[in-house]
């Protein structure tokens, strides 16, 4: 059992954030990796991980209706899984991320206990219910940014990250591979996998509009992608499934 104490506190993110989003073809992942390992810095820990998110939303399909129809202000609700995490390193994030036009902030917590095995969120409210009693932290500041209504499992995602800090600047960088989606059912747990056809590569840091030049011209193209929303659709065909 990691030596981590239970007592991290909830981490919110209120300095402005700039995200962007970009599709990398699969054929230009290793280029891609080769680049980034040469140009940038490779975290001393934490560089790589295995992650599952499940995402979490209400009978009304709300924050997929506000991510789906690109909505200034949208929220999500997640439980990240750290599969197989380094020595020390946490195995939950239970995260709100808010979004306000291209600036977003996060509260998150961090968790360094695993659930009970077997374990499974029937919702986002009892989740975090579970946490609070698995490491007797208060959880309030995530409770103060839940809706009214109950948020249910939804769709979990499973990839691979590979992360990479800018030398220059306060910037990350996040290259997601091997990308797939599952059903999310709180009874039976996930089921039936479907892969995305290219990775996902993620620019975060505070200016707008900043990508690096020694990437320019590699198979790298910006584009609007949500993991949920792709999910969702997957397997739901939208709000009627």
């Amino acid at each position: 059992m990691s030596t981590k104490p239970d007592t991290t506190e909830v981490i919110l993110q209120n300095r402005p954030i700039f995200e962007a989003k970009y599709s990398v073809a699969r054929q230009m992942r290793n280029m891609v990796l080769s680049v980034l390992s040469r140009r940038a810095s490779v975290p001393e820990r934490f560089a790589t991980a295995r992650l599952r998110t499940i995402y979490f939303d209400d009978a009304e399909k709300t924050s997929y209706f506000e991510s789906r129809d690109g909505q200034l202000f949208k929220r999500k609700y997640r439980l990240r899984e750290y599969i197989d995490p380094e020595p020390g390193g946490a195995f939950y994030s239970i995260e709100v991320k808010i979004r306000s036009n291209n600036l977003t902030r996060k509260v998150k917590k961090l968790i360094y206990r695993r659930l009970p095995q077997g374990y499974r969120p029937a919702t986002f409210r009892g989740l975090i219910e579970a946490f609070e009693e698995l490491t007797g932290d208060s959880l309030s500041m995530l409770r103060a940014e839940l809706p009214d209504t109950e948020l249910f499992p939804d769709v979990t995602v499973d990839y691979e990250r590979s992360r990479f800090d800018d030398p220059d600047r306060a910037v990350r960088y996040n290259l997601d591979t091997n990308v797939m989606v599952f059903a999310s059912n709180p009874q039976m747990g996930p089921c039936g996998g479907v892969y995305l056809e290219h990775d996902i590569f993620e620019i975060k840091g505070p200016e707008p509009g900043f990508f690096p030049g020694y990437l320019k011209g590699l198979l790298i193209e910006p584009f609007s992608f949500s993991k949920f929303v792709w999910g969702r659709e997957t397997f739901f065909d939208g709000p009627g499934g």
